[in-house]
C-alpha cells in the first residue's frame, strides 16, 4: 500500500477561481467568484489600504455565499488577516495569522457558522482564539438548498 503524499501548507491553496454567472438564473448578468477545483483549498486575498483598528470604529462585513453544487467538506468563510510588516499574500496558508474568521463551514454532517476572534490577553500578552457559540438553528439548508445566503458580521 502506497502512502498518500501529505500536502504542505503552501500546496493546499492552489484552487482555481473564475468570475462567472451563477447557475441560479434569478439574477441574470450577476457574476461572482466561482471555485473551479473540487477538493482543493481556495484562497483569494488583498491588502487593505490602511490598518484597521477595531477599537476606533465599528466593523460591518457582509457577503453572499452560494454553494450552487452543494458541498461535502469545505467552507465559505472570510479571514481578516492580522497586520504584519512581512505579510506576503502569495504565501497564504493555514498558519497565516488572522484577527477574525467568519462564515459558513461544513464537513460531513457537521454544519457551522464560524466567528473566531484572536484576542490579545492583557495579562499574559499572548493571543487566544475566542469562538462564538454555534446557533441552535439547523444550518443544513444553507449548504444544501442551492440558494444564495447573505452573511453579516457587525462588531462594535
Amino acid at each position: 500500500m502506497q502512502k498518500e503524499k501529505r500536502k504542505t501548507k503552501e500546496e493546499v491553496y492552489r484552487g482555481e477561481w473564475l468570475l462567472e454567472e451563477s447557475k441560479n438564473r434569478a439574477s441574470p448578468g450577476n457574476k461572482g467568484l466561482v471555485l473551479k477545483s473540487p477538493g482543493r483549498h481556495h484562497a483569494i486575498s488583498a491588502y487593505l489600504s490602511t490598518v484597521y483598528h477595531f477599537n476606533e470604529k465599528p466593523l460591518c462585513l457582509q457577503y453572499e455565499v452560494f454553494f450552487q453544487n452543494g458541498i461535502e467538506c469545505g467552507g465559505g468563510y472570510i479571514k481578516l488577516l492580522s497586520h504584519s510588516d512581512d505579510l506576503q499574500l502569495s504565501q497564504f496558508n493555514d498558519a497565516t495569522p488572522y484577527s477574525i474568521m467568519f462564515g459558513p463551514d461544513k464537513c460531513g454532517s457537521m454544519y457551522k457558522v464560524h466567528f473566531i476572534f484572536n484576542h490579545r490577553n492583557p495579562l499574559t500578552g499572548s493571543y487566544e482564539e475566542k469562538h462564538a457559540r454555534q446557533p441552535k438553528t439547523d444550518l443544513s439548508d444553507y449548504f444544501t438548498d442551492h440558494s444564495p445566503h447573505l452573511y453579516t458580521l457587525s462588531e462594535y
